[in-house]
């Protein structure tokens, strides 16, 4: 195994040795958060996290670190291979079956007991700490010992052991990851099977760590999150299911004409409210996407792909327990080609909008579809999911069809007799290709959803 790179056990992504250790204090306090938030809700209507939940993009970035650290290391042990991973992966396909995935429960999701939650910190904080599995099992026999002497309870509460804190969380969470193959230096994901190496002319890195082997390990991949786990998580826990009424609740709701509280009052919902929000569960989502520096004046980039769920009251649906944190995208650089990596988001979106899911909850039978209402983030990462070539050339802007000069730089001329004459781009500028003003057409622009 490679020492370049750190296995986090708490989502089971990987990182630099040097980045490993901000990462994991960040995201074991994130998975606390969400146990003690969805312990929180068994007593509570409409749980609230403390303001410090909120999501914060500066904790992803932190100093004293140079790019020699972070280098990726194409030879990093493989997740596939990983025995002490908490969530099951599968290798990644597209959803071709037409039918809505089914969830079937015996029963809705339990509120946790002090004793389980307790244990299951315990075992986020072994895991992260990398304490193996009999040492696990020797600190529970330790602290059930010293809680059998300090108290009388009859009978006494016993703190899981690593086996039954594991099969806790999965039976909490039943969440899963698609795993994908992907270019070593973070330019793709390899979509075609009969792809052998990385189509950026300037990368051509190898898929396989041995091409000629007769079982080939990917030289590196990635896991990305099953949204249909969490949406149906979701949907089986009573409260959190409460939860998930706020958008039919404020369709309810009378309001002056022109008053706007919620992206639910705005006119790409309300255009789209009457044909594809018929069911109060029907869920809407948001799809942020961010490129970020993880060290201080360093050239590595790593994106971040996460989705906001609209159905939540504005308060809730920002709080860190609340945010899908679909993937993170390692890289030298921005990715060659981003719509490859959301390609599977994407399917996946599809589906849930064309079939839905169906959860089953004992003898309660719940159904919900998804509609993607927007796809955002920062100024490149917008670029590059309307697949805008950005401000350097001719037709800069990508809101716009200014028409720039070439002149030692690119320049925009401001002239007075033209203002507010320069036309608009129109919706269907992002949904067909332009060759002669080098508009292209992305995958989340091209008409799939909104």
């Amino acid at each position: 195994m490679s020492t370049n790179l750190r296995h986090c056990f708490t989502c089971g992504l990987y990182f630099p040795k040097t980045f490993y250790q901000n990462h994991k204090d960040i995201c074991l306090e994130r998975r606390l958060a969400t146990l003690r938030a969805q312990s929180a809700s068994a007593n509570v209507d409409s749980p609230m996290a403390d303001a410090s939940d909120n999501f914060d993009d500066d904790t992803l970035s932190f100093a004293g670190y140079d790019d020699d650290s972070i280098m990726l290391d194409p030879t990093a042990h493989h997740p596939i291979y990983d025995e002490d991973s908490i969530y099951p992966s599968t290798e990644g396909d597209i959803i071709t079956d037409g039918q809505p995935k089914v969830y079937r429960y015996a029963t809705e999701a339990d509120p946790l007991s002090i004793t389980e939650e307790l244990s299951l910190e315990l075992f986020l904080l072994t895991k992260t700490l990398g304490v193996s599995r009999d040492g696990h099992d020797m600190i529970s026999k330790f602290i059930n010992n010293a809680i059998q002497i300090a108290t009388t309870q009859s009978p006494p509460a016993e703190v899981l052991s690593h086996y039954k804190s594991k099969k806790l969380l999965l039976r909490q969470w039943p969440t899963s990851f698609k795993r994908y193959d992907m270019c070593s230096r973070g330019c793709v994901v390899f979509g075609d099977s009969n792809q052998t190496k990385c189509p950026n002319d300037k990368c051509n890195s190898k898929r396989y760590k041995d091409p000629n082997a007769q079982i080939k390990i990917p030289a590196m991949s990635i896991k990305i999150l099953s949204l249909s786990d969490m949406l149906a998580s979701k949907i089986r826990n009573g409260n959190t299911r409460k939860q998930l009424m706020y958008r039919h609740n404020h369709d309810q709701i009378t309001k002056e004409s022109g008053t706007l509280d919620d992206i639910l009052d705005g006119a790409a919902y309300q255009q789209l409210k009457a044909d594809r929000f018929n069911n109060p569960l029907d869920i809407a989502l948001g799809l942020y996407i961010d490129g970020f520096q993880p060290f201080e004046g360093s050239t590595q980039t790593h994106t971040i792909v996460q989705v906001i769920n609209l159905n939540l009251h504005p308060d809730e649906r920002y709080l860190l327990h609340n945010v899908f944190q679909m993937c993170v995208i390692p890289g030298r650089r921005k990715p060659f080609h981003l719509d490859s990596f959301l390609k599977p988001i994407v399917d996946e979106l599809e589906a849930l909008y064309q079939h839905g899911i169906q959860v089953n909850v004992g003898t309660m039978l719940y159904r919900a579809k998804v509609t993607l209402l927007f796809a955002t983030g920062d100024i490149p990462a917008v670029s590059d999911i309307s697949r805008h070539r950005g401000h350097n050339c001719y037709f800069g802007c990508r809101l716009c069809e200014v028409e720039g000069t070439r002149d030692g730089g690119m320049y925009f001329p401001y002239d007075n007799d033209k203002v507010g004459m320069i036309p608009m781009r129109s919706q269907a500028s992002y949904r067909e290709p332009d060759s002669e003003r080098r508009f292209a057409v992305g995958l989340l622009t091209g008409g799939l959803f909104t």
